[in-house]
């Protein structure tokens, strides 16, 4: 399990990185990714710990987890679904 606790400072290069893409799906984020979002995480993981991506095989953010974890459904936050 990877855990990225709340200090996104680290993830600069890859929010530039997506952002740099100009790709129209970021026009549904404001027009570019920070770094609290899960794309600058992911892009992060991906890169640096090729070896933990190899075993993703579903993503969710903390509280969509927690939520999981106490009620035995996998349901998702609008906050996780709209926005990030």
């Amino acid at each position: 399990m990877f855990i990225c606790l709340y200090d996104p400072t680290f993830l600069q290069a890859e929010a530039e990185k997506i952002n740099s893409t100009g790709h129209p799906v970021l026009d549904f984020v404001g027009g570019g990714v920070s770094l609290e979002m899960q794309m600058p995480k992911l892009l992060w993981l991906k890169t640096h710990r090729a070896d933990l991506w190899a075993e993703v095989r579903r993503v969710s953010d903390l509280p969509d987890w927690l939520v999981a974890r106490a009620s035995g459904e996998d349901a998702r936050s609008l906050c996780s679904v709209v926005c990030k």
